[in-house]
């Protein structure tokens, strides 16, 4: 009697088996019931974060986890200038470990291409992307990144403190100093600003080499490399240094001790009229103060024609040594053309978004200065100075630069630097 009960629970327990087995194979396609770890495919994706980028993973995996459930995505978070990421991507790629997905900066596109770090993206990923953002990422008619945030450098201004005093945003260096005169003559601080950090004296000398260099030769770092141009015998290079001292004078005593975080605050509790900074400083001034009346223009320069600089920050690129290309492709494609992401990430790091669906989508405080900027063709990409001299280069610049602003170093010295390292100032291809 026992054995057979014993088996008929052994037939039992094999008929459940069977029909757990047929209905495991009879759910409509696209609900997962089972998951079988051991054929799990996995994505390594390394970013390089901009001040107000720290969080945007997050915000990305949600909607990576939704879509792709079976996919492990692992993240490397860096900051792009903090952590010196250009340094820990070229270190994966020498120990073999190199990742799947890049986000990094839209300038850096091109270069890598050349350097093999990258695969071409299909097209298909970025249909929904304004196409004169992926101009700029196009190489050898293959497309190499996924351009997603725009960012915008200029002079941000109170514009009750400017509308006090009659005060219209300046074109030329010389109306700049008057109403920098007018500020001070009233007790006002002129500019807000931070020299602490190399990077912000670096950010600071590409925004006025754009205006004053760059925007008059395209290839001037090309001149540099091959003895035509220099920094010693360029009164308008040496003007883009002058520019960084005039703001050091017009600014707190205490500017070279503090940081961005702390002038992001001073500025948006109304403690000066300008800073010259980017729409990363809009993340932090904005919890300061809830909608702050501000509005930005380009610094002038000395032939009076000045343009806002334009940025693309966040960028999406394919790793060169992916083993998993046609899954990165459609990764790509679910970041690039999910419009609640685009607006999520825009709202929380103020820059504005690339998506075509997007172009009339108010985020920032200063969107409305920005548009009439573009819309008379006054605003210049940044890409084209940071292709011409390479970040790192900027930044070894910048040291000896704030060295000099320190008191530590004359001028003449800095100059001297930047052309004796002038052969640093591009990548290797």
């Amino acid at each position: 009697m026992k054995r057979t009960s014993a088996v008929i629970m052994v037939i039992a327990v094999v008929i459940c088996l069977i029909i757990g087995a047929t209905l495991m194979y009879s759910i409509p396609q696209g609900e997962v019931i089972v998951k079988d770890t051991s054929s799990r495919e996995s994505i390594t994706i390394l970013a390089g974060q901009s001040t107000p980028d720290a969080g945007t993973e997050e915000m990305i995996q949600k909607v990576l986890s939704e879509k792709f459930p079976d996919v492990d995505i692992e993240w490397i978070c860096v900051g792009w200038s903090t952590d010196n990421y250009q340094m820990r991507l070229t270190g994966r790629y020498a120990v073999s470990n190199a990742p799947d997905i890049i986000i990094g900066k839209a300038q850096d596109a091109i270069g890598y291409a050349e350097s093999g770090v990258l695969l071409p993206i299909d097209e298909a990923c970025a249909e929904g992307i304004r196409e004169d953002e992926l101009n700029a990422v196009r190489h050898n008619g293959a497309l190499y990144a996924i351009p997603y945030t725009c960012q915008y450098q200029g002079v941000f201004y109170n514009k009750a403190v400017f509308d006090k005093y009659g005060l219209v945003p300046p074109r030329s260096l010389g109306e700049l100093a008057r109403i920098v005169k007018i500020l001070e003559d009233y007790g006002e601080t002129p500019f807000a600003a931070h020299f602490q950090e190399d990077w912000q004296v670096g950010n600071m000398t590409m925004q006025f080499m754009m205006n004053e260099v760059f925007n008059h030769d395209e290839h001037w770092g090309d001149g540099l490399r091959n003895g035509t141009n220099s920094y010693q015998n360029n009164e308008a290079v040496k003007q883009c240094f002058i520019n960084s001292q005039y703001i050091l004078e017009h600014t707190w005593e205490d500017a070279l001790q503090i940081d961005q975080f702390e002038c992001d605050e001073r500025f948006g509790k109304g403690s000066a009229a300008m800073y010259l900074t980017g729409s990363w400083s809009l993340q932090s001034i904005s919890q300061v103060i809830q909608k702050p009346e501000i509005g930005i223009f380009p610094y002038p320069n000395s032939t009076g024609d000045p343009k806002l600089v334009k940025e693309v920050n966040i960028s999406f690129m394919k790793g060169a040594r992916t083993q998993h290309s046609e899954l990165v492709d459609l990764i790509l494609k679910e970041i690039a053309g999910n419009q609640e992401l685009a607006k999520g990430i825009a709202d929380f790091t103020k820059g504005e978004s690339t998506l075509e669906s997007l172009r009339d989508y108010k985020i920032t405080e200063v969107q409305e200065d920005t548009g009439k900027y573009e819309n008379v063709e006054l605003v210049t990409d940044v890409t084209v100075g940071n292709n011409q001299l390479i970040w790192d280069y900027q930044e070894s610049v910048a040291s000896e630069e704030l060295n000099w602003l320190k008191g530590q170093k004359t001028l003449e010295q800095v100059l001297e630097y930047a052309d004796q390292n002038a052969k640093n100032s591009i990548a290797e291809r």
